[in-house]
């Protein structure tokens, strides 16, 4: 029976999916996917100017669904409060990327100036590793921060899978801060740059 449930946390670019997707080939780890087709997709509050889950029930009812056949469950999301009030993850694992790369990473795929700023801008400040330290502490959940702007997936999973079985006291890895690198007038360069052709 499963006991461990994964929030996979992180901007877009900085590997979520990847690393998801390789977990659960190990055969020991299901991916709940939150998309449209199953219907649990957040979707956008105009009101709240925040996303908010289409369908807590059906989040609830695929987790369960799997719950006996898997030793864990694996969420991957970028915008982890939508989920607190839901459930409560056993381990987060934030994924980081260095900013100048993420940028590279947006723009070989295709994404628009105003998007791939927006994401850059989230990483650089941080934006979900704060989230989930809001949300949650290293008292309920155990957190750890990875960057992963030079490592290979197979290194991550296999970090991962550490992580997952430690069964030790709760920890906190310790929050990656890129406006105190020696990486940040270029961030900052890169930001303001873009934010001229917008």
């Amino acid at each position: 029976m499963g006991d461990k449930i994964l929030f996979v946390v992180g901007v877009p670019g900085t590997g979520k999916t990847t690393l998801s997707k390789k977990l659960e080939l190990k055969g020991i780890c299901y991916r709940v996917k939150i998309n449209p087709e199953n219907g649990i997709l957040a979707s956008w509050d105009p009101l709240s100017q925040s996303l908010i889950l289409n369908d807590e029930h059906l989040l609830i009812k695929a987790i369960l669904h799997k719950w006996e056949n898997f030793q864990c469950i694996i969420i991957e999301t970028h915008t982890p409060g939508i989920l607190s009030n839901v459930i409560t993850p056993t381990h987060i694992v934030i994924l980081r990327t260095n900013p100048l790369i993420l940028y590279e990473r947006l723009r070989s795929k295709g994404w628009g100036f105003r998007k791939i700023l927006e994401n850059v801008e989230a990483e650089y400040l941080g934006i979900p590793s704060l989230e989930v330290r809001k949300l949650y502490n290293y008292t309920t959940s155990k957190i750890l921060e990875i960057d992963t702007s030079g490592v290979k997936s197979e290194e991550l999973v296999d970090h991962l899978m550490d992580f997952l079985h430690d069964g030790g006291s709760m920890i906190d890895s310790g929050y990656i801060d890129w406006t105190a690198t020696k990486y940040a007038t270029d961030i900052e360069s890169l930001i303001f740059q873009n934010l001229k052709i917008l």
